[in-house]
């Protein structure tokens, strides 16, 4: 599963190649519930903006908050931050 957070469109576009790729979906953190569930050998990937050097306000709440449940005990978890010049301190 990947999530994603897009101002522009380009997270949108990227978690959407990384999808087409691995034969998984694409899902925007807007309007998602609190819960994410993984299936067995199911990963997650998160895809967002870099904005001030850092996560939006945005994406750091979601992830605060967010409650993953998966069928493996340490499930592959990643994230993807894409930036115009800098990544700062993502």
């Amino acid at each position: 599963m990947i999530i994603y957070y897009s101002a522009t469109g380009n997270c949108k576009y990227v978690a959407n190649r990384i999808a087409s790729k691995t034969r998984d979906i694409a899902k925007s953190m807007i309007g998602y519930n609190d819960s994410v569930y993984l299936e067995k050998d199911e990963s997650l990937g998160i895809v967002v903006h870099t904005h001030f050097w850092g996560l939006p306000t945005f994406v750091e709440g979601f992830l605060s908050k967010i409650n993953i449940i998966s069928e493996d005990k340490n499930p592959y978890i990643f994230l993807i931050a894409t930036f115009g010049t800098s990544p700062g301190y993502c």
